[in-house]
């Protein structure tokens, strides 16, 4: 079976978003920390099959809590607390989970695109928070939502999120199954000066990462 490449269906985004919760769980269970969960770190290969990369902000920790001050971070995915204070745990990478099914069911738009930086803070203790896309399920929704409270003890754990659900990765998260007659068909650009994955993913050779896989540009 042949297997499109340049289209990604409502039901892969599901997918992903379970296989992506299933390594930050793995990784929550040998306290490790990702610090840099977003949609530019999530490779795909030809089977669309996800990897969850770049582990250069990565930390292990045999505690709980791993805080860290200073350095560089990528603030509009960062948990409120780790902006704050420093503060890292498995909810910091909730935090940020939530941001990159944000970026999914956007089609790859730039969270907080009207916000600078240096404002974020101040507008996330005041509150403010990303609004769930237009059109997204509600079941996704609720589950972004849920990934940025305040309070630590109120967000869902990546085993939570994904326990439940092994079997049907189309399932996850509490979500209805995407009927074939009713997914919505996501495409690529072609235009070679703005080429890009709509949800912000990249498409690699599974056989020989990391070299870009060749696609075929469409008329």
């Amino acid at each position: 079976m042949e297997i499109a490449t340049n289209v990604i269906f409502v039901e892969d985004l599901y997918r992903i978003a379970w296989e992506v919760a299933s390594a930050l769980e793995f990784l929550a269970s040998k306290n490790v920390i990702h610090r840099d969960v977003a949609a530019r770190n999530i490779l795909l290969t030809l089977q669309k099959t996800s990897k969850l990369s770049d582990f250069g902000l990565s930390r292990s920790s045999n505690e709980a809590l791993y805080t860290s001050h200073g350095g560089c971070l990528p603030i509009k995915w960062t948990a409120l607390e780790a902006i704050e204070f420093g503060i890292f745990t498995e909810k910091a990478d909730v935090w940020s989970f939530g941001v990159l099914l944000w970026e999914m069911f956007s089609f790859g738009d730039t969270p907080y695109e009207d916000l600078e930086p240096s404002r974020l803070l101040g507008e996330l203790q005041k509150g403010f928070r990303l609004i769930p896309p237009h059109r997204t399920p509600t079941q996704i929704s609720e589950v972004m939502t849920s990934c940025w409270k305040t309070r630590l003890t109120n967000r869902p754990t990546f085993q939570e999120k994904t326990g439940n659900y092994r079997r049907k990765p189309t399932d996850f998260l509490w979500g209805p199954k995407v009927t074939r007659h009713t997914r919505a068909l996501l495409r690529l650009t072609t235009n070679p000066t703005n080429h890009r994955w709509i949800v912000a993913v990249r498409v690699y050779d599974h056989e020989s990462f990391p070299r870009p896989a060749a696609t075929q540009q469409n008329s």
